[in-house]
């Protein structure tokens, strides 16, 4: 907090990243006045999803990777999939009356870029991913900053350069597995241009038909999804129509809804 009085005082724009986990997936108004109170213009919402392998690893270790296949199960403080959309969904609420054009929810704004049919510019919701990959203190680079583990391994910028192995067909690889490796119930989805199946390591669900791969916050994002849409459809046209999307706080949605 002594943090961001520093970065107010001399006028120096902040982003905050929040967590959503089952502690705080409650209080979404709360969490979000509070962010504003601070003076957060910029947001980003993480849904945390871990799991617990059922017995520990060799290495003592409990938490397991995405690709874990043995029996594991979600974490107590990880979100559950209808708790994360409807958190999302009442900040929508506030902000879609209040605060457009004014406050920055990363969600919101990727969200509004697939209704346009751009680039999202947010690797969870493209259709492949693979460009932000991860690199620790030793050198040593992975596919992504989620995927920090052997199989994963690019190599260390002392012997290999960035360019290298970016454009490695290993990562090319990994980035499409993102598309490639969607269940039936994706392909089908009527919002799979939206989510586009949201992070691979959070794909550890079946699908009612049992297939694997299906997004654990599935259920979640069609909530979210389906809430807004209205609103991203009158917004996306007042910008294909080079007017501010702001507008929707005059628009009649906003009088209905109030």
């Amino acid at each position: 907090m002594r943090g961001i009085r520093l970065l107010r005082r001399f006028r120096v724009e902040f982003n905050t990243l929040t967590v959503i986990h089952e502690a705080n997936a409650g209080y979404a108004i709360e969490v979000y006045r509070f962010l504003k109170k601070i003076g957060s213009r910029y947001m980003q919402f993480i849904p945390i999803v871990e799991r617990e392998a059922d017995q520990t690893t060799p290495e003592g270790l409990k938490l397991v990777t995405p690709n874990y296949e043995n029996s594991a199960n979600i974490t107590n403080w990880s979100v559950r999939a209808r708790q994360f959309g409807k958190f999302m969904i009442q900040i929508f609420d506030e902000w879609v009356q209040k605060d457009v054009g004014q406050v920055f929810i990363q969600l919101f704004d990727v969200t509004l870029a697939n209704w346009l049919g751009t680039a999202p510019g947010l690797c969870v919701y493209s259709e492949t991913c693979g460009e932000g990959a991860a690199i620790e203190h030793n050198g040593d680079v992975y596919s992504c900053d989620h995927f920090v583990y052997p199989e994963h391994f690019l190599g260390n910028i002392k012997e290999k350069t960035l360019v290298d192995m970016m454009g490695s067909d290993q990562q090319i690889q990994f980035g499409k597995n993102k598309r490639d490796n969607l269940p039936d119930q994706c392909l089908k989805c009527k919002f799979r241009f939206a989510c586009h199946g949201g992070c691979p390591k959070s794909r550890i669900a079946l699908t009612p038909d049992g297939q694997p791969g299906l997004n654990w916050l599935c259920e979640g994002y069609q909530l979210f999804f389906e809430h807004v849409s209205p609103y991203m459809e009158f917004m996306a046209n007042e910008l294909l129509n080079k007017r501010p999307p702001a507008n929707i706080m005059h628009s009649k949605l906003i009088k209905r809804q109030l």
